[in-house]
């Protein structure tokens, strides 16, 4: 493939669960990179697997691996059924032992989907973080990518110093102007004769 074009990736939901979650990914990842859909494991660079906790982790985890090919490298994402945005779910990554097999970890429930937290944030930035690093076996290029924060922060911190120097530099010198201009008036010894 060669360098600029989409990265193809086949998806697999064997168990029709948490379609709205899935679909979510699927269109939050496409805004992050190019990649595209296609409808065989023969024809992909990656196969994108997801994987509802049902029962256990890691029993849910090595049951979908039996039934997903490994001849591509493989992203599980893996479903963890909540409602609490502050869940601490175990890290599939753990049980996990094969290579080519990355796993991230989603918060989300039936009737709502995937849950709006930090959790789900930094998951699908871990598996654009892989794809990414796969880019000289198959090139993934960011989309729009994240103005640098440190930059901004660096902007931020910069205005905020200057403004307070104005300041403080503005009232120094009003001080000591009023210092100056503080009139002693001391009256003239002044005798009338007469």
């Amino acid at each position: 493939m060669s360098q600029g074009s989409k990265t193809l990736v086949f998806f697999i939901n064997q168990s029709g669960k948490f379609l709205d979650a899935q679909r979510e990914i699927v269109e939050r990842l496409k805004k992050r990179l190019e990649i595209r859909e296609v409808d065989s494991v023969d024809k992909c660079d990656v196969i994108i697997a997801f994987v509802p906790i049902v029962s256990r982790a890691g029993t849910d985890i090595e049951a979908a691996l039996q039934n997903i090919p490994t001849t591509r490298p493989v992203v599980l994402v893996v479903f963890h059924h909540t409602f609490d945005e502050n869940y601490i779910a175990p890290q599939s990554k753990l049980c996990v032992k094969k290579e080519d097999v990355f796993a991230a970890d989603f918060l989300c429930h039936e009737d709502v989907g995937l849950l709006k937290c930090l959790a789900n944030d930094e998951a699908l930035k871990s598996i654009t973080d892989y794809l990414i690093s796969m880019a000289p076996s198959s090139p993934l290029i960011p989309v729009n990518p994240r103005p640098r924060r440190r930059y901004w922060t660096y902007v931020a911190v910069s205005a905020l110093v200057v403004a307070v120097s104005v300041l403080l530099i503005y009232f120094l010198v009003k001080k000591s102007q009023g210092k100056d201009d503080t009139l002693t008036t001391q009256r003239p010894n002044i005798t009338v004769t007469t």
